[in-house]
């Protein structure tokens, strides 16, 4: 009798193991939020034209800018190592941001970006421009 209990207990556990729910990942706020993040890419596409890689055309000394996202709904453009200009404050530009519940939405100001990826390693951005229509893709990674 003693083996059947032990047996039906042993039985019971492991059932409620297989059932444990998996411990969930970090989320869109909290990787947003984590970590600076610092563009390494951008490309703009008219129409069913092929993207067009407009990453070089940005100056160096703007490309090393940290993009912070703060727990507080703000949002900040800080100078990097390198400045184009000294007499430049540190902090470039503030602004607030809004993630959808979804995480799909990105509002920097009054300016809506779809989140294409959101993970610790990279955030890609992309928005209509208007009128023109172009599709403005921008690539970041942590800092």
């Amino acid at each position: 009798m003693k083996r059947l209990t032990f047996i039906g207990l042993l039985l019971l556990l492991t059932g409620f193991a297989a059932c444990k729910k998996e411990a969930e990942g970090p989320s869109p706020f909290q990787l947003l939020t984590a970590t600076p993040w610092k563009m390494v890419g951008s490309s703009s596409q008219f129409g069913s034209a092929a993207p067009s890689d407009s990453y070089p055309f940005i100056k160096a000394c703007e490309r090393d800018n940290k993009y912070i996202f703060l727990a507080d709904s703000s949002y900040l453009q800080v100078e990097g190592p390198t400045r184009c200009n000294a007499a430049d404050p540190e902090v470039k530009s503030t602004s607030t941001w809004r993630l959808s519940a979804d995480g799909k939405v990105l509002k920097l100001g009054i300016t809506e970006n779809n989140v294409v990826v959101l993970s610790k390693d990279s955030l890609i951005l992309q928005r209509n421009g208007s009128p023109s229509g172009t599709l403005y893709t921008f690539k970041f990674s942590p800092y």
